[in-house]
């Protein structure tokens, strides 16, 4: 800062005093605190050929307070004492306001092995979630199976994914299972790699049409990560191809012709991170996939509430601090664009819409919180955490007045609900 001098400044100084005004020492507090406060501004030459008037600066729009609160509702006890991984809720699905499901896996049973997991699957009947027997796979030492995603079509059409495996060797295989209204039954579904087969999302738009993502590859030389989509035509599960090399985690499917995935960030190809079916092939879709730092961004969750308008959540690499910061993605039925980035060390890995000016994601870092769209901003919405450690996984909407997520929290399974 240059300093002002002139000669008669000692006798300005004293009539300023003496008039008990002190607004020297107050300019360089304001502009010190103000340069603290600027978001990161990119430095830019601005050419100025003629005075003319400057525009107004927009301002960001403020989100609209949210209507409601999040709830902890009442979780099947489970057992988790004896347990290395506890148990835990990895997605939800509606079917009916009396009708939700959710998955994840539950612990040993006795006489296992502390770090053996089991498929969970619980239910909501409208007033109460119970566990419902499902089925787990020929692994009879050690086996470790785990659901990611669930989907339903109708009471008697109901849908789950995930892998298995012994841990004490290879390979992964994937985890497909069905609800046919009374019980619960694995399907045969293709497990084309020798190391890794994994499944983690699930939707469709018909009893003969129902897709399924993943990953396969061991991301070895001669076995590398790529990305994996089976199909359902009603009959059989089958490997579809694509260009994919990155591990997908979230799909949704708006009509035979119109299927969007998303992945995160496993090979060095960093570009592919939204793949698109058309009704007759898959094709990456260019998106933002670097963020202003240079990191890279990862995509976990989807969903569509029309044709162009669609969401995807996960998060953003810091290069500089190697931390992950929260993102979200939109579509506008012609591009994607980063719609809001946050500075936590946090991702988002589901998201519902009930409606365009209404969209929610979940937290799954422990920081207990939700994320709103109210079709102009994003903003922060805290969750209830009745116990240290956890996060929340899975999220989908009844409707704007009736939101389930599911999580895990203190080493055993959360379920939250917003109203």
């Amino acid at each position: 800062m240059r300093r002002l001098t002139w000669i008669g400044l000692p006798l300005v100084l004293g009539l300023l005093l003496l008039a008990g005004m002190s607004w020297w020492p107050q300019i360089t507090l304001s502009a010190q605190a103000s340069a603290r406060l600027k978001p990161h501004p990119t430095p830019t030459a601005t050419p100025l050929p003629t005075p003319t008037p400057s525009p107004s600066a927009t301002p960001s729009p403020s989100p609209k307070p949210v209507t409601g609160t999040w709830q902890v509702v009442v979780s099947p006890p489970i057992d988790v004492s004896h347990s290395t991984f506890g148990a835990k809720l990895n997605g939800v699905a509606v079917v009916s306001t009396t009708d939700i499901w959710a998955v994840g896996y539950g612990p040993p049973l006795s006489g296992e092995a502390a770090f053996v997991k089991h498929t969970l699957i619980e239910h909501w009947d409208g007033a109460t979630w119970s566990i419902v027997l499902s089925a787990n796979p020929p692994v009879k030492t050690y086996p470790q199976a785990e659901l990611f995603s669930v989907f339903g079509l109708s009471a008697n059409n109901v849908w789950a994914v995930g892998s298995y495996e012994n841990p004490s060797y290879f390979p992964s295989f994937t985890l497909i299972e069905h609800w046919d209204g009374i019980s619960w039954s694995i399907v045969p579904s293709p497990s084309p790699d020798s190391q890794l087969n994994d499944l983690h999302s699930i939707s469709g738009v018909a009893g003969n049409d129902i897709w399924a993502v993943g990953l396969a590859g061991d991301g070895g030389t001669f076995n590398p990560l790529r990305s994996l989509i089976e199909h359902w035509n009603g009959a059989s599960w089958s490997v579809v191809s694509n260009p994919g090399v990155n591990e997908l985690f979230g799909v949704t499917a708006l009509s035979a012709n119109n299927v969007w995935a998303v992945a995160v960030h496993t090979s060095p190809n960093i570009t592919d991170i939204i793949e698109h079916w058309d009704g007759t092939q898959w094709a990456n879709v260019s998106a933002p996939s670097m963020n202003a730092n240079g990191g890279t961004i990862s995509l976990r969750g989807l969903a569509a509430i029309s044709a162009t308008d669609i969401w995807a959540v996960g998060d953003e690499k810091n290069p500089l601090t190697n931390a992950g910061n929260t993102v979200t993605e939109h579509w506008n039925g012609t591009a994607w664009s980063v719609s809001s980035e946050f500075s936590r060390n946090s991702y988002l890995p589901s998201v519902t819409a009930p409606g365009s000016t209404d969209v929610w994601a979940v937290d799954g870092s422990g920081l207990m919180q939700t994320q709103h769209w109210d079709g102009t901003a994003w903003s922060i919405v805290s969750t209830p955490n009745p116990a240290p450690g956890g996060g929340l996984l899975g999220v989908a909407a009844v409707s704007s007045a009736n939101i389930w997520a599911v999580g895990w929290n203190g080493g055993t399974t959360l379920i939250e609900h917003f109203s």
